[in-house]
């Protein structure tokens, strides 16, 4: 169907209303459409006053009633990111922005598929010649996994895509170690010591890294980081965090309270660490903290996530559009701390005359 050729109306009944509802938008609560979102412009002309017409907005989305977060436009099916600023206006508004821009890229919903795409299941099968070529010393492909059964699948997943298994598309996957002699073996200097103090959704943080000798290093071969390696936080309570190591990172090692996961197939590591950090991903994560599992999550529990791949050239385009928008949700953040820190300034102002007249 060639969205080109459908009216507006078209649009949003048949794409966007259901990618909304497929997002966690509340239909009742949080979605109203075809909304006048300002008064429209003051003209001035002479004594003359009159109001332009009120902008008009396909979709509003809103945090809970009253609070609006962002517009669609259905001519174009995207998020109209020039009124977000004056949409947004606390903190929390931002964070589940990411949210469901996170949410929207792991099921097809934020670029369109590309018929000329290679499809997915292509790639899935290099990612098993490949595995079973190298041996998949890493652990995650030592053991085939069973197919997903309709149950496991929670949404349909777009043309060219294909459901998986975490396990399926990574050549390692697993908790790193403790040294023997835990902190007795810290040093000062030599190969970094990951903990899940390092790891953020946003790369490593160094400042307070431990260090272990080289021979120590060499005795934990199994859990050796490497750059392109995506880092979990399995336990405790920043457990779900996850970074990707730099390409120009050098070796380290890591922690039992971190996994390593290293994907198969190159070029496939950025999709997957959005994947992660997704509220889909992270779902499964938040069963582990509350279930039988309490306070970790398993390898054979984390290989066994259904993942929807899609194709290599389409991953691409997510991971730029997610990077693009993540930077509009970074100006809406320093918009906010700009607006705080004003309201704070005015409020010692207000104080201080106060308490001078006084």
């Amino acid at each position: 169907m060639d969205k080109k050729s459908l009216s507006e109306r078209d649009v949003c009944t048949k794409f966007i209303t259901p990618a909304v509802r497929h997002a966690g938008w509340d239909e009742m609560t949080q979605i109203r459409e075809e909304v006048s979102f300002t008064k429209g412009r003051i003209i001035v002309r002479g004594k003359l006053v009159t109001r332009g017409k009120p902008k008009r907005a396909d979709y509003v989305l809103y945090y809970k009633p009253n609070l609006p977060l962002a517009v669609i436009e259905a001519k174009d099916t995207r998020f109209a990111l020039d009124h977000l600023p004056r949409l947004t206006t606390r903190p929390e508004h931002v964070a589940q922005l990411r949210q469901t821009i996170l949410n929207l890229a792991v099921r097809g919903k934020l670029v369109p598929q590309d018929p000329a795409d290679e499809p997915a299941a292509e790639l899935l099968k290099r990612i098993q010649t490949e595995k079973k070529r190298n041996g998949a010393n890493g652990g995650a492909g030592k053991n085939s996994f069973e197919p997903l059964t309709p149950d496991e699948i929670p949404f349909d997943a777009p043309a060219g895509w294909i459901w998986t298994r975490l396990g399926e598309v990574c050549s390692k996957t697993g908790s790193g170690s403790t040294p023997r002699g835990g902190r007795s073996v810290y040093r000062d200097t030599g190969i970094p010591f990951l903990r899940s103090q390092n790891v953020y959704n946003d790369g490593l943080r160094l400042d307070d890294v431990a260090y272990i000798d080289l021979g120590t290093h060499r005795r934990m071969e199994g859990t050796v980081v490497r750059p392109a390696d995506l880092l979990l936080n399995i336990a405790g309570g920043s457990m779900g965090r996850c970074c990707r190591v730099p390409d120009d990172f050098a070796e380290a090692n890591v922690s039992q309270h971190v996994a390593i996961i290293r994907v198969a197939a190159d070029g496939t590591q950025d999709f997957l660490h959005r994947l992660i950090l997704s509220p889909y991903f992270q779902s499964f994560i938040s069963d582990e903290q509350t279930g039988a599992g309490r306070g970790g999550l398993p390898k054979n529990r984390m290989d066994r996530i259904p993942v929807a791949l899609p194709p290599l050239a389409e991953q691409r385009r997510i991971v730029a559009r997610v990077d693009e928008l993540m930077a509009v949700c970074d100006q809406l953040d320093a918009h906010l701390t700009a607006a705080q820190a004003d309201r704070a300034r005015l409020l010692v102002a207000v104080l201080h005359e106060a308490l001078q007249g006084g």
